[in-house]
């Protein structure tokens, strides 16, 4: 039963270590696909904003979503 008990915590940590991971890889998926829209359609809207270079989306992208 102690076993069980000292492998709980461990278990939790490891669980949020991989849905962290899932999200980073989600966003990482979704600026990508930002990405690939500015350079073939050579423009590209997010939230309202179209962006022309990607230097702009990229800063904007990441800017918002750190402050959320």
């Amino acid at each position: 039963m102690n076993v069980i008990k000292m492998l709980k915590p461990l278990n939790t940590m490891l669980k949020n270590f991989a849905m962290k991971k899932e999200i980073k890889a989600r966003k990482d998926s979704e600026y990508k696909n930002l990405l690939e829209k500015l350079v073939s359609n050579g423009m590209v809207e997010l939230n309202g904003i179209t962006y022309y270079s990607i230097a702009d989306l990229t800063i904007s992208f990441y800017e918002g979503r750190e402050n959320k």
